[in-house]
């Protein structure tokens, strides 16, 4: 496929190329990918040319969701977990926040000192680099036409239960009309995750409304005396632990449909027994295996598809997730909803085998059969953004020292291709079950509930380079 590239303007009667690079998303993935391009363009020269990189969210913020669980029950960790804008040592050119965002201390660009890379890297300002940020996500995408419809909105959030209702947000209680906008991009990457319903995929518009969100949620938890938990999945499963630990006094049960958990196909039986073993015989979870709710009555109790009913006080449904892929024709989803990319992650068409060579995917919604983790987010945003650097030198030929170059051969993305995948399963701060193979299975091993008491929250503010 060949990459259309736009001009803008005269430079000495040199046209200047403006290359245009789109990010969609700025979690684990996106971040990533912004981080590793600019390390890697901080000592080129790209003469008359320019690179303007476009980030797209709907979140002026970074929220380690994997500390979910805990946030909800503990506000220091719920400001810990998110990062405000400002705070991605990021010197934005733009910064575009939706017209009711009351962050007053972003307005339309933020300056840092320097910029600060993966692994607290520092990297080296090029200032034929230009950054902007657009609190937004993307509705339609034209990959043909190399164009994308962004919507300046806050996603909203779908909801399975009446227990823990969302917030209004700030654009719902203003009634803000929806402004849109069309970004053309010569490259793109795609890094917009997952969604669950709410309080898990949270709105976040900003670190204070998103603790307004976890303290919503401390309430209602608090004010009641039988928690259930609907979907024995790894959310599922952590949340029950970390509300039992924090609250021993009250009744946790979890409600799951099959013998074991999580459901995890990855992962060995022997894996899953003890998981079952640390959340009833040490902590006291109430377990209800093979069983499957039917729905909720209006006094929160769960009827399930036996027509038996399991009484609850407050239901926390962590059943359900999808990938938010919406934007994407059906060409280009397998598995229901995970996008189809070749193993350099580049988007390629299910039906005719077409590879789109200047669009990537990266994160939870790429069609690996690997089990989702940030860390793999982190590394295929790595490779999307070492790829996307090696087109562009190529295109302008360019090397390090502004030199003539071919391109260099695009990075593979390599992951554990084992029958069982690594997977730490946090059951509380005080239990963690742990496996890096079929046959050896840790338990409570001193370095994981070390690595893992925030749910690695400042591990990965570190690696992505967050204050």
């Amino acid at each position: 496929m060949t990459v259309i590239q736009s001009v803008e303007g005269n430079n000495n009667n040199k046209a200047k190329k403006m290359i245009r690079v789109l990010v969609a998303g700025s979690s684990y993935g996106g971040l990533s990918v912004v981080k590793r391009f600019l390390k890697l363009a901080e000592n080129i020269n790209f003469k008359n040319n320019k690179i303007k990189i476009t980030l797209v969210d709907p979140k002026p913020g970074f929220i380690n969701v994997m500390a979910i669980p805990q946030t909800m029950i503990d506000l220091k960790s719920a400001k810990n977990s998110y990062t405000n804008i400002e705070n991605y040592n990021l010197k934005f050119d733009s910064v575009r926040l939706l017209k009711n965002n009351s962050n007053s201390t972003i307005k339309t660009s933020i300056e840092c000192d320097k910029q600060i890379g993966l692994l607290r890297e520092d990297i080296g300002n090029n200032n034929s680099i230009k950054l902007e940020f657009i609190q937004g996500y993307i509705k339609d995408f034209s990959p043909n036409k190399n164009q994308a419809i962004i919507s300046k909105d806050i996603v909203k959030k779908f909801n399975l239960h009446t227990g823990l209702a969302p917030p209004a947000s700030s654009s719902d209680e203003n009634n803000i009309p929806i402004e849109e906008e069309i970004i053309d991009y010569d490259y793109c990457v795609l890094a917009t995750g997952r969604s669950r319903s709410w309080p898990y995929d949270p709105i976040g518009e900003t670190q204070k409304n998103f603790i307004k969100e976890m303290e919503t949620c401390k309430s209602k938890i608090e004010n009641s005396n039988i928690i259930s938990i609907i979907g024995g999945g790894a959310l599922g499963i952590e949340l029950a632990g970390e509300l039992k630990q924090t609250y021993p006094e009250k009744q946790i049960q979890l409600i799951h449909p099959h013998a074991l958990l999580p459901p995890e196909s990855l992962i060995s039986d022997n894996f899953k027994e003890k998981v079952i073993y640390y959340l009833t015989e040490k902590l006291g979870v109430k377990l209800f295996l093979n069983t499957r709710i039917f729905k909720e009555d209006s006094n929160s109790s769960l009827i399930t598809t036996n027509n038996e009913t399991i009484k609850s006080d407050l239901n926390l449904w962590c059943n359900k997730h999808l990938n938010y892929v919406s934007y994407l024709k059906p060409d280009y989803i397998v598995n229901k909803d995970e996008v189809n990319v070749n193993n350099h992650l580049q988007l390629k068409d299910s039906n005719t085998g077409e590879i789109m060579e200047n669009v990537y995917a990266c994160g939870d919604l790429t069609s690996f059969p690997i089990i989702k983790k940030a860390g793999y987010a982190y590394r295929q945003g790595e490779v999307a953004a070492t790829n996307i650097f090696r087109q562009i030198t190529a295109q302008l030929q360019l090397d390090n020292d502004g030199h003539e170059v071919g391109q260099q051969p695009l990075e593979v993305f390599k992951y554990d291709e084992s029958p069982v995948n690594s997977m730490v399963m946090m059951l509380s701060t005080h239990y963690a079950v742990s496996c890096h193979s079929l046959d050896h299975i840790d338990e409570n091993d001193p370095a994981v509930l070390g690595y893992y008491h925030d749910y690695r929250t400042e591990n990965i503010k570190y690696c992505l380079g967050l204050e």
